[in-house]
């Protein structure tokens, strides 16, 4: 027995600091300790004192938390009003931070390096990032240092984003099969438009192709013509798989048979024809009158009762070019800049172990699950919002009973989303069983967020915003059909090509290579 003790002793201090120790302890004080944290409060939400999640977490414990709620409508700007004014609290949860943000305020010494903390006093942390190296590697700094946390995605139904559900009480009314190339995804919309496909004896009321707006939809059909083979972390930016090099993919000839194929869609009213104008309400009273033949969303919220006609594709499809890819997916770090510590905070070791719980499977159930007065689980362990979140007897909206027992809503959270712990329309059988179809399909190779130096950031933020405005004044109007896609597409180019996209390549390329490089 002394031998194993010893062995077990020995094997323990070989474990890098905190490894050893796999659950946090509670209370992390003895003494009640009060930290002031400021965080964003989304529209809707409650004092986060009123809730449930952080009442039960301060029992736990013994922490209390002095709340500072910067409303919505002028968050940013009060947050960034605390760094100029020396009224920095201990801490900004929901913090919003870009990397570039975190990189600037940590350059200008208001932020507390993380690193040691992490090393000695997260165990949940040092467990996540030992089996994502790429998570703690995308959040260190230029001068080397781990100055945030963020909100990590390792769930399967917020992996995929957007999702292409296709009506199969159409397609079942018109004996069509499930489509696997655009081509024959085309010829199912033009059946849609023609055949009177939801049966209400009106033949010119389907929208065969819909959603939100034209970005997110257009955004599930870049994998099949070879766009975002990276991801969509880098606004426009992925690799040409040809040279190896960065490319800019709305010039390239993948972007302009897209162009082509959805100013068909448009001009043959397959596309939504207001679908640069739309609104959710508009969305809405469409989806729930079954109007909509191929509806690209997140989820199935806006079709109303009709949901459970619809189903998600089985597999990407096949382009032009044979590419199949889906590429409207989320990389691991979903949000970068959740939580930071500022200058001056005191009981940090006390304030890591806090924010660090947040990271593991319990930490993770508190924060979206709350407690069992919200959820039912079945018999396979499945959970599911009960009647008092979905059919609320004080009348309160499923949105609203969440925003008064928990912030989770509209993300952003120092955190970690995993399966069966996150509830959402995202993860309902029909969307879940869409999202797992498409993994398969994901680039192999999805970047993170890249964080830029404060001279990389300001060089480039006036040059990103003028080619994101060209690209989508034009994607107007070729798709519209004001502008000629084969007669503008080289005045088209030039554009962009004049407006030092060249430059914005090699500073997207230099963080790339700043990321790759040992620090």
């Amino acid at each position: 027995m002394k031998k194993l003790l010893a062995l077990l002793l020995a094997l323990c201090l070989l474990l890098p600091a905190g490894l050893a120790a796999a659950e946090t302890v509670f209370p992390l004080s003895e003494e009640k300790i009060t930290f002031r944290i400021a965080t964003w409060q989304r529209s809707g939400q409650v004092d986060y004192n009123d809730m449930l999640m952080w009442q039960k977490y301060e029992e736990m414990t013994n922490v209390h938390i002095d709340w500072i709620h910067l409303p919505d409508s002028t968050f940013v700007e009060r947050r960034n009003a605390m760094f100029t004014q020396d009224d920095l609290p201990d801490a900004i949860y929901r913090a919003k931070f870009s990397l570039s943000d975190v990189n600037k305020y940590a350059a200008e010494e208001m932020l507390l390096p993380l690193d040691d903390l992490v090393d000695n006093y997260a165990p949940n942390l040092q467990k996540f990032f030992a089996e994502y190296p790429q998570v703690r590697k995308a959040l260190t700094m230029e001068d080397g240092h781990l100055y945030s946390l963020g909100y990590f995605n390792i769930c399967d139904g917020l992996t995929v984003y957007t999702r292409q559900f296709l009506n199969m009480d159409w397609m079942n009314r018109l004996n069509l099969q499930v489509p696997t190339t655009i081509d024959e995804f085309t010829d199912v919309l033009r059946a849609f438009r023609d055949n009177d496909a939801n049966g209400d004896g009106d033949p010119t009321n389907e929208i065969p192709l819909a959603g939100g707006n034209i970005e997110n939809l257009l955004s599930t059909f870049y994998g099949s013509f070879g766009l975002q083979n990276r991801g969509p972390s880098q606004d426009w930016v992925d690799v040409d798989e040809t040279t190896g090099s960065l490319r800019f993919w709305p010039t390239s000839e993948g972007y302009k048979k897209l162009m082509k194929t959805a100013r068909l869609w448009y001009e043959e009213k397959l596309l939504d024809n207001e679908i640069f104008t739309t609104d959710s309400a508009r969305t809405v009273a469409n989806g729930t009158a079954n109007l909509e033949g191929v509806w690209c969303a997140v989820n199935l919220t806006n079709v109303g009762g009709q949901a459970e006609k619809y189903a998600g594709l089985p597999a990407a499809l096949i382009g032009p070019d044979g590419d199949q890819l889906y590429t409207t997916c989320k990389p691991v770090i979903y949000s970068p800049g959740s939580f930071v510590i500022c200058d001056g905070a005191k009981n940090t070791e006390t304030l890591i172990k806090w924010v660090d719980y947040f990271y593991s499977q319990e930490g993770a159930e508190l924060l979206f699950l709350v407690d069992e007065k919200l959820y039912n689980t079945d018999e396979n362990g499945v959970r599911s919002y009960n009647d008092y979140v979905t059919k609320n007897p004080d009348g309160l909206t499923l949105t609203q009973v969440i925003s008064q027992n928990t912030c989770w809503s509209g993300g952003n959270c120092p955190a970690i989303l995993l399966n069966n712990v996150f509830i959402g329309g995202e993860t309902m059988p029909i969307p879940m069983a869409a999202a797992k179809a498409m993994l398969p399909y994901l680039p192999k190779e999805i970047w993170e967020p890249l964080f830029f130096t404060v001279d990389q950031n300001d060089e480039m933020t006036p040059i990103l915003t003028d080619l994101s405005a060209c690209v989508k004044e034009y994607r107007a109007a070729f798709i519209g059909g004001t502008k000629d896609i084969d007669a503008e597409w080289d005045n088209y180019v030039n554009e962009i090509n004049k407006m030092r996209v060249d430059r914005y390549l090699e500073i997207v390329q230099e963080s790339l290579d700043s990321h790759d490089a040992d620090k």
